[in-house]
C-alpha cells in the first residue's frame, strides 16, 4: 500500500519545541532531537547513566527521533518505527515513590488517549496494559522502565511512547492505524508532524508532573474494556488471563479469574 509520510526535519522539531515547552518559563525539561537512532529508550538510559555517574547533565530530558532502527516494546518485542511515520520518544524523569512509578503508565496512557481523540475527532482508547487503539487497531504504545541507582541516589523512570502519525505498512504491521488515517475519516485537520511531536511530548510531561485529581476516572472512561470482557496478556514472562473487573482507586487493573479477584 502507498504510505503517506509526513515531511519533517530535526531543525523543524527543534523549532516547534522552542515554540512550546522548550521555551516555557521555568520548564526544566531538556529536548534532544535526532534524525535516526537505534532506540530512544536505550539512548535515554545511556544518557541517564552518564548524568548520574558524573552528577551533572541535562536532567530531566526527552529524546525523540524521526526513525528508530531497533525500537523496543514490552517483553522485549520490537517496535517498528520507520522514518517519517510516527513519534518515537523517551522521557527521563525522577520518581518520588514506588506508587508514583506504578501510576506513570496509567497517567501517560490517559493523557495521550485524550490528546489523540481531540486531534483526530475520534475515539482513542486504552487497551490494557499499554496500547492505544482506535476500534481494534493499534495507534500507539507506552513502555516505562524503572532505574534505581544505589542509595542515596534518586530513582528515575524512562517513559517511552510511540504514536503512528502516518499508517505503517499493514503488510508488516498488521492491525495498525494512524493519526492521519483516523483524522481523514472524520474530516479533522491534525497539526503538522513536527508540531504534533512537540505537543504530544508536552502532554506527557504534564501528565507525569501533575498532581491534579481525576486522572483515574478519566483512565477508566477511556478504557477499551468493559465489565466481563476477556483479557489475556504477558506480565514478567507469565501469561495472565481473566475477565475485566474495572480498576481500583489507583487505576490498577482488577482481573476476575476462576480463583478470585486479582490486581
Amino acid at each position: 500500500m502507498d504510505i503517506e509520510r509526513p515531511s519533517a526535519t530535526v531543525e523543524e522539531l527543534c523549532q516547534e519545541w522552542q515554540r512550546g515547552l522548550g521555551s516555557a518559563p521555568g520548564s526544566p525539561l531538556s529536548g534532544i532531537f535526532l534524525s535516526q537512532v537505534d532506540s530512544t529508550q536505550r539512548l535515554a538510559r545511556t544518557l541517564l547513566d552518564q548524568c548520574v555517574h558524573e552528577d551533572e547533565g541535562p536532567l530531566p530530558l526527552v529524546v525523540a527521533a524521526l526513525e528508530q532502527s531497533a525500537g523496543r516494546g514490552r517483553e522485549g518485542r520490537g517496535w517498528w518505527s520507520p522514518a517519517g511515520s510516527g513519534l518515537y520518544a523517551s522521557l527521563v524523569i525522577p520518581v518520588s515513590s514506588n506508587q508514583r512509578l506504578q501510576e506513570l503508565p496509567i497517567r501517560v496512557a490517559a493523557a495521550l488517549a485524550s490528546f489523540v481523540s481531540v486531534v483526530v475527532r475520534g475515539d482513542c482508547r486504552i487497551k490494557w496494559p499499554n496500547d492505544l487503539v482506535v476500534g481494534r487497531r493499534k495507534l500507539g504504545g507506552i513502555l516505562v522502565d524503572a532505574v534505581s541507582p544505589p542509595s542515596p541516589a534518586d530513582s528515575w523512570a524512562i517513559v517511552g511512547f510511540g504514536l503512528n502519525y502516518a499508517t505503517p505498512d499493514t503488510a508488516v504491521l498488521e492491525g495498525a492505524t494512524s493519526v492521519l488515517e483516523e483524522a481523514g475519516g472524520s474530516g479533522a485537520a491534525p497539526p503538522p508532524f513536527a508540531r504534533f511531536v512537540a505537543e504530544a511530548i508536552s502532554v506527557v510531561w504534564r501528565a507525569v508532573t501533575s498532581d491534579e485529581p481525576g486522572w483515574v476516572e478519566n483512565f477508566s472512561v477511556l478504557s477499551a474494556h468493559r465489565a466481563g470482557d476477556p483479557i489475556r496478556f504477558r506480565l514478567d514472562g507469565e501469561v495472565v488471563e481473566g475477565r475485566f473487573g474495572g480498576f481500583d482507586a489507583h487505576g490498577f487493573l482488577r482481573l476476575e479469574t476462576d480463583s478470585g479477584m486479582r490486581l
